[in-house]
């Protein structure tokens, strides 16, 4: 189901992935639906949501629109049906729809080996991307830092 609100996706999200990742605070869930419901609003971003026989959601995406790219910016999964091809579908889905108007799918990338290879899967190409380090420190503990 195209269209779906951006609360349904934040919150499969948080009762599958957000479990595993106790350092996502509640304002960032906050900034990520506000981002969401901007791009929504200017038309620049799209909420794909996968519904079970039962009406349960396994699986949702919010995909971002800019230019020639369409970046696959955060996604979920019911992990209690992991293995019903869900996410395949609405990436498959996602794919089909955006292939004629866009030339990039970005999947957006994982550090976890295991999603990065099933992106992969789908034809992707890693990219590496250049890093920049950041920080605010008084210059005396910058001294004592290296």
């Amino acid at each position: 189901k195209w269209g779906d609100a951006p609360e349904q996706l934040i919150t499969l999200f948080k009762n599958n992935v957000g479990q595993r990742t106790p350092n996502i605070k509640k304002a960032d869930y906050q900034v990520l639906e506000q981002i969401m419901n901007i791009c929504l609003v200017k038309k620049i971003g799209e909420i794909l949501s996968i519904y079970d026989d039962k009406g349960h959601l396994v699986a949702s995406g919010f995909f971002l629109k800019h230019k020639d790219t369409v970046t696959l910016l955060v996604s979920s999964t019911d992990f209690k049906n992991r293995k019903n091809g869900a996410n395949t579908f609405l990436i498959n889905s996602a794919i089909y729809k955006y292939q004629k108007d866009f030339g990039v799918f970005n999947f957006g990338g994982s550090s976890m080996q295991s999603i990065a290879k099933y992106f992969l899967s789908f034809g992707a190409e890693t990219r590496k991307y250049q890093q920049i380090k950041y920080h605010n420190l008084p210059y005396l503990v910058t001294l004592f830092k290296h």
